[in-house]
């Protein structure tokens, strides 16, 4: 019997050592949160009227929950995706220039906006792919 419990604990293997989250250790690693500090960028938030309590109030943190966008922001395909959504939104905005007509001046203004828009949502898609992809190595 003892031969027995003997042969058990010699073949009992340890716990593996949890491994931090590879996201956190990479915002860590990257010092987001030092960034941030320095850029501003939360003061600058709150100053366009974006604080935690607007955060709480507007229920956004439980829909983020409810879709589960913490999953979603740790899966790799989230950055092809993102990428995808990038390049489609700079052909559209190049697409618009093309297609709307530039014969008066509403029809700039509209050809304009569009494209600006469009422009503006393609680079912030691939600015957060790029991010993304650093976060998850």
């Amino acid at each position: 019997m003892q031969a027995k419990q003997a042969t058990a604990t010699r073949t009992a293997k340890p716990a593996a050592p949890k491994r931090p989250n590879s996201l956190l250790a990479n915002v860590e690693q990257l010092r987001l949160l030092s960034k941030v500090e320095e850029l501003g960028l939360l003061s600058m938030a709150e100053k366009n009227g974006i604080t935690l309590s607007t955060i709480e109030k507007s229920g956004l943190l439980s829909k983020a929950e409810e879709l589960q966008l913490l999953s979603k922001l740790t899966d790799p395909a989230t950055v092809g995706l993102l990428n995808t959504i990038g390049f489609v939104l700079l052909a559209a905005a190049a697409g618009v220039v093309y297609v709307v007509p530039d014969d008066s001046t509403s029809q700039i203004v509209l050809q304009s906006a569009g494209a600006a828009a469009l422009a503006a949502g393609g680079a912030g898609a691939l600015a957060g792919a790029s991010l993304l992809g650093k976060l998850l190595k």
